[in-house]
């Protein structure tokens, strides 16, 4: 008969556990989550700039170049919701790489 006792002693059973760093500041997080906010209502903007059907008001006397501005500024602000985006994306990674340490 083998003896397990011998065999097996009480270290070997014990398994490495990872220890979060749970004091990290969550200031990642909190701008993450303000860049998000900043995506959604640039990108809010943006398409209720380019698709207002509301024509009160005027920049130019033409239609057509009234049409070409709000759709470039329509543009720009979705545009500037998409860095913004990314941007929250960046800081979401930062935070869990920081969490995870």
């Amino acid at each position: 008969m083998v003896d397990i006792d011998r065999h097996l002693d009480d270290t070997s059973l014990i398994l490495p556990i990872a220890e979060r760093n749970t004091d990290a500041s969550p200031v990642y997080r909190i701008v993450s989550g303000l860049f998000v906010v900043a995506a959604a209502v640039f990108a809010g903007a943006g398409l209720y700039t380019v698709y207002n059907n509301s024509y009160d008001s005027r920049i130019v006397g033409g239609d057509a170049y009234n049409f070409i501005i709000y759709a470039t500024r329509g543009t720009a602000l979705v545009c500037t919701g998409i860095v913004c985006a990314v941007l929250s994306v960046t800081f979401a990674i930062f935070a869990h790489m920081e969490r995870s340490k």
